[in-house]
């Protein structure tokens, strides 16, 4: 078994295109050869094992890329805006561009929806990321370590924020793992409106040049809740 997971995880990873030019006229006279022969049923009969073990696989590597571990939507109040957080499952295997981070964040509005994969290591310990109203039509998004970005809500466009004014901003809230009081670490992102916790963003050391840098600190306290 551990030989078939080699060999279809590497026909999942790896380019196909050579094998597609040399397999294709092969498996064409082999399925020939077994159909003048009467042999298609012992033939898939004895395959099947194969198959079974690579459509695991498969599923395996499907789950992994495209089903979060976490996520969770905040709609912001009076504003036809909706974020989204979600933390992926990363592997060194799937360095590819899509899964540097794991960590995606989704911006939905009238004007259509952005997708942004943002960085960060290790999710899993460092996953504040705070939400703020920037400006009419801005929303800032403040993660670990400096990782700070606006995006225009009607151009859904990116951009840096650093050296630019943000005392005028107003803090929403933050996505945050909260734990449950009684034992257990079954945890689970939520938002955390601003109401109940006060804002605090995660940065060792803090940075003068950084927004917001009067809220920065080593660690910012986790929440608990009843539920």
């Amino acid at each position: 078994m551990a030989l078939i997971t080699a060999l279809c995880g590497a026909g999942i990873l790896a380019a196909p295109s050579a094998a597609v030019l040399i397999g294709s006229p092969l498996a064409g006279l082999l399925a020939l050869f077994l159909w003048r022969y009467g042999l298609v049923v012992a033939f898939l009969i004895l395959i099947s094992p194969f198959m079974v073990g690579c459509a695991l696989l498969i599923g395996f590597v499907l789950y992994h890329v495209f089903v979060p571990v976490f996520s969770e939507n905040f709609r912001i109040p009076g504003y036809d805006v909706t974020v989204r957080l979600e933390f992926f499952r990363t592997n060194d295997t799937f360095r590819d561009g899509m899964q540097e981070s794991g960590r995606y964040l989704t911006l939905t509005t009238s004007h259509g929806r952005i997708v942004y994969n943002m960085p960060g290591w290790d999710w899993p310990h460092r996953a504040r990321t705070s939400l703020y109203l920037a400006d009419g039509k801005s929303i800032a998004i403040l993660g670990p370590d400096g990782e700070d970005i606006l995006i225009d809500t009607d151009q859904l466009k990116v951009s840096r924020a650093f050296r630019i004014p943000s005392d005028d901003w107003t803090y929403l809230g933050a996505f945050d793992f909260v734990q449950p009081i009684v034992g257990g670490y079954d945890r689970s992102l939520r938002f955390i409106p601003a109401a109940k916790q006060a804002e605090c963003v995660p940065q060792h050391p803090p940075n003068q040049w950084v927004v917001r840098a009067a809220t920065r600190q080593s660690r910012c306290p986790t929440l608990q809740s009843k539920d």
